[in-house]
């Protein structure tokens, strides 16, 4: 299991990532929004990659996913072990 999940989300920037931790907790993007303190709209435009969340919305998305900032909004080579922890916490 931890292969497939591995291959699937190595490459993905913050925004699929986002996409990915809601799918994971099983929230509707509205729930999601709510959890990140934003409305729908803009919760949809962060998703989606159109905007980039400013540091303070940053952090309210961190915490309603229960990741540090720095582990959501950094570069690929570092996402390897943080989808390790996702699918360790799991199980």
């Amino acid at each position: 299991m931890y292969k497939i999940f591995k291959e699937k989300t190595l490459n993905y920037k913050w925004n699929n990532w986002m996409k990915f931790l809601r799918d994971l907790n099983k929230w509707t993007k509205k729930e999601a929004a709510e959890r990140c303190m934003t409305d729908i709209k803009l919760y949809g435009m962060w998703e989606n990659g159109v905007h980039t969340p400013r540091k303070e919305s940053q952090k309210n998305i961190a915490k309603a996913f229960g990741v540090r900032v720095e582990d959501l909004f950094i570069d690929i080579p570092k996402k390897s072990l943080f989808i390790m922890v996702i699918c360790f916490s799991l199980t």
